[in-house]
């Protein structure tokens, strides 16, 4: 929970909340929207909603009450046509609160370019008017929440707030988000010395680590958000994950199973706990538990659920990989087409990328099927609408050489060799593997070399 929450300042405010015969105007408006935060966030949304309407009922036209209750309807009932009329009762409509709340809005319903527009068009509207010298930070805190990190980064740029605990936080997410472990973790470990006792900050160490591959390092750092609070569904998640790159399946499904005892439809976890079961060999449990996954997923409504879907059909897929059920896997694949053709009005110019994904697994189950001419023009479609993206050339050339189709990896490694682009790592350590398989012994050489300008150690 927020340290303001633990001060002595907000605590007087409680209590005399708490304490009076009946709620009443010696509270301002501010103050009644932190009290319901703080219900909200304790798990009594009834006394939540309870403070943000007395609030309403004193202060009519309030922005902060009535953010709240427009916020609990997008979160917690995924009503945004609810949340949109409460919004439209707030009386400032130059209040930058109401914008970002009119921008929130449009981020659940999964319009993430027209919340950028949106607010581009606010900020435009009143720059240099102290009254938005926030918005920025704000902005940027917004994006990512709902983890459109890209958009977090470009508004955080364009704050000066440095010193304050919102800007570093969003941008240790910016750092993990952008492979930039060293410099993330100097920055969480700066909050961790101005509050130890905040989870957040150690869940958000925990989630640096396993991304930078330390899994026991998150262990730890997941048992400090647990001492504070038992309960931390992220600590509960980060530890279940970085026990299951540590090995430890048990654990990984204790925790999982845990959090599910806390909060019973949130459809991440239950593909989390998939995994774990079709590594133990639990493969009955393991499609029962993604089949819930995708079940809830298709409840609900935010601006992260063609993400979370696309990880649930890449599971689902590997199923019906698994048990030679062929025709399921490529209808599940044409269900994720049409989630990302559904998408991709939110991210101008990215659509290519997206068939490329779809087109990269269906040549997975084609070879899975024994048929590896339909896979590799599976592969082709793939780099042709990517319009012969790096990335796509790197990912199909590792998939193809890992299902057996060398030559033709070593083929797509060569075409992107004579591209004049700046080559990553990864498309080194690949046509090495290559030509040791082909025993192009000059090339492997020329591969080594140019691997160790990048990484001496490699």
């Amino acid at each position: 929970m927020d340290r303001y929450y633990k001060s002595k300042e907000f605590k007087a405010i409680l209590a005399k909340y708490e304490n009076a015969d009946k709620p009443n105007a010696v509270l301002s408006t501010d103050e009644y929207a932190d009290i319901a935060q703080y219900y909200h966030e304790a798990g009594d949304d009834d006394k939540a909603l309870q403070a943000a309407r007395t609030a309403v009922e004193i202060y009519p036209g309030s922005v902060a009450p009535l953010s709240f209750l427009a916020r609990y309807e997008i979160l917690e009932n995924r009503n945004s046509k609810k949340a949109n009329e409460i919004a439209e009762q707030i009386s400032d409509k130059d209040d930058p609160d109401y914008h970002l709340l009119i921008a929130e809005i449009m981020l659940a319903d999964k319009k993430i370019k027209d919340a950028d527009d949106y607010l581009e068009r606010t900020w435009n509207g009143f720059y240099g008017d102290d009254y938005y010298d926030d918005m920025p930070l704000d902005v940027a805190v917004l994006f990512a929440d709902y983890g459109e990190l890209w958009l977090a980064e470009k508004w955080l740029n364009r704050s000066d707030e440095t010193e304050e605990t919102d800007y570093q936080t969003v941008k240790a997410k910016v750092l993990i988000n952008n492979k930039k472990f060293a410099e993330g973790e100097k920055l969480i470990d700066k909050l961790i010395n101005d509050d130890p006792y905040s989870g957040e900050y150690w869940n958000l160490m925990a989630i640096l680590q396993i991304e930078d591959g330390r899994a026991s390092d998150a262990v730890t750092s997941a048992d400090y958000a647990l001492a504070i609070d038992p309960n931390d569904l992220g600590a509960l998640m980060n530890k279940g994950k970085a026990f299951g790159e540590l090995g430890n399946l048990r654990g990984a499904e204790k925790c999982y199973k845990k959090y599910i005892s806390l909060e019973p439809n949130d459809p991440q976890i239950y593909k989390m706990l998939s995994g774990i079961l079709v590594s133990e060999n639990r493969i009955v449990e393991a499609y029962k538990a993604i089949v819930r996954a995708m079940d809830l997923e298709n409840v609900r409504n935010d601006g992260q659920g063609w993400r979370r879907k696309r990880d649930i059909i890449d599971h689902m897929v590997s199923f019906g990989e698994a048990l030679n059920n062929f025709d399921e896997a490529h209808k599940l694949l044409d269900i994720l087409a049409d989630v990302y053709k559904e998408t991709f009005g939110i991210y101008p110019g990215l659509p290519e990328h997206y068939y490329s994904d779809v087109d990269c697994m269906r040549a997975h189950v084609f070879m899975i099927q024994g048929l590896p001419e339909q896979a590799i023009n599976c592969y082709e479609r793939a780099i042709a609408e990517a319009k012969k993206n790096q990335d796509i050339y790197i990912r199909v050339a590792k998939e193809a050489y890992d299902l057996g189709l060398i030559e033709y990896a070593y083929k797509k490694l060569q075409e992107l060799k004579d591209q004049n682009v700046a080559k990553r790592p990864e498309f080194y350590k690949c046509l090495i593997k290559c030509c040791k398989k082909l025993n192009k012994n000059e090339e492997l050489q020329w591969a080594e070399e140019e691997l160790k300008n990048w990484d001496p150690d490699e």
